[in-house]
């Protein structure tokens, strides 16, 4: 369906090993819920002189966005925009090449996005409902992550608050992302969504994931505004 994001002679290194490469207990087997899979783990990987992790393969340069970090920080915006819930250890990764070197992967996998988990019938209500505590902000307000602020907290960070906690550590590369968001035009995505075909996605699915990415880019754009 999709070309490969791994070249000839090339490994994909999934999160979980490389982070239990760090730490032998490091509970790789463990898809969910994984406390350990903290932002500040995965940071002092990439940061580290023995990993020199490169930017993603092929990657167009981009102003303010230098290192591999810089990149996942955009990885993170992402996800707090369309609500991807499902960044666990082995939803993003190195690639090691042939000749030996290792770069950030692209993301992949964004399949838990755009309240694809709800019926048709909760999105409606969702979309009609008076009731704060049930709309569509509410929804996307309680997107979490998979990533824990520290290995004791009983819950991971928010979509947002992962974003928001290395775009405080790395304003540059945080702004960098979000003004690239900034200029993106409502139309933009409109248009994307007006050529999925209707066999794939209901007009009630389609307005309900429409009105997720406006309210989470107000959102991302209102922490820009704190950030600068």
């Amino acid at each position: 369906m999709t070309p490969t994001i791994v070249p000839v002679g090339g490994r994909l290194i999934l999160g979980n090993e490389l982070l239990w490469k760090t730490d032998c207990n490091y509970p790789s087997q463990q898809l969910r819920k994984v406390q350990q899979h903290t932002l500040t783990r995965i940071e002092a990987l990439m940061e580290s002189p023995r990993a020199d992790v490169l930017l993603p393969l092929d990657w167009k340069c981009l102003p303010q966005i230098e290192t591999a970090m810089d990149v996942f920080v955009g990885y993170l915006l992402l996800d707090a925009w369309i609500g991807n819930t499902d960044r666990h250890h082995e939803n993003w990764g190195f690639i090691l090449t042939a000749s030996g070197k290792v770069h950030l992967a692209p993301t992949f996998d964004h399949a838990s996005s755009l309240g694809c988990h709800l019926t048709d019938d909760v999105r409606l209500k969702r979309l009609r409902t008076h009731d704060q505590g049930f709309d569509v902000t509410s929804y996307v307000t309680k997107a979490r992550s998979a990533f824990y602020p520290s290995p004791d907290s009983k819950k991971p960070f928010t979509c947002i608050e992962a974003f928001q906690y290395l775009a405080i550590k790395r304003k540059v590369a945080a702004l960098a992302w979000l003004d690239r968001l900034k200029l993106i035009d409502t139309d933009h995505w409109h248009q994307i969504f007006d050529r999925i075909p209707s066999e794939i996605i209901s007009e009630i699915a389609k307005e309900f994931a429409l009105q997720m990415i406006e309210i989470n880019r107000s959102r991302l754009l209102n922490l820009r505004d704190e950030l600068m």
